[in-house]
């Protein structure tokens, strides 16, 4: 395995550590590939950013640096064809169908229905239907750390997914509000059905299949109220 393989596949099994990401950014900056320089760039931009966002210092030159490099690239289109990669939005792709807009640490990119938010670097929440979502799913997360996407034909159904211990977690919920169903103290703002894997290979390998099965049972529960 490559040490460009190695360590994207530490970033992705590793999602909170930004030491990693930081040098993974350094090493596709080094790379005579531009579109490598330019995931290289956004990628320590973002952890810049974030960090310093953390440290309440936005005014620090490195992080009005770093802006300044988010900026260029989503001017770029850089965020918005990775989505366009995996198959959502227009073809061919054109950046003019993609608006943006960058919110401290997080730039989120539009096109109709759709939405990505890109955070510390990186590809971190999906706005897509349902059934797109069943088709794009594995791909998407073999590529990006996802851990939140909102489901926009099913009011209210979110899926979550994040690392507990050496487990990994995909959360099916729902919130009732958003379904016009009022919580009361025995039923919780948010009806949720996990499933557990014991690494992040088989949460990728299932992700559609699990996804599409959390759904059916949830179903099954509002059926049961």
């Amino acid at each position: 395995m490559s040490n460009h393989s190695a360590l994207f596949t530490s970033v992705l099994e590793n999602p909170a550590d930004d030491t990693t990401r930081l040098v993974l950014a350094d090493l596709l900056r080094e790379s005579d590939d531009p579109h490598e320089q330019a995931r290289g760039r956004f990628l320590w931009a973002g952890v810049m950013v974030a960090h310093f966002n953390r440290e309440t210092n936005p005014t620090d030159p490195i992080c009005r640096s770093a802006l300044d490099e988010i900026t260029a690239s989503t001017k770029q289109g850089y965020p918005a064809r990775c989505l366009s990669l995996l198959g959502l939005g227009p073809s061919p792709f054109s950046i003019k169908d993609w608006p943006w807009e960058i919110t401290l640490d997080q730039i989120a990119v539009r096109c109709g229905q759709y939405e990505g938010v890109f955070t510390r670097g990186m590809l971190s929440e999906l706005t897509l239907t349902l059934g797109e979502w069943y088709e794009v799913g594995t791909k998407a997360l073999a590529l990006w750390p996802l851990d939140r996407i909102v489901i926009t034909d099913a009011p209210g159904l979110i899926f979550t997914i994040c690392k507990s211990g050496n487990e990994w977690e995909l959360d099916c919920g729902l919130e009732l509000e958003e379904r016009g169903v009022q919580p009361t103290d025995s039923d919780p703002d948010l009806w949720v059905i996990r499933e557990t894997y014991p690494d992040r290979q088989s949460l990728v390998k299932w992700i559609a299949r699990d996804s599409e099965d959390l759904m059916y049972r949830l179903n099954q529960m509002m059926e049961e109220q």
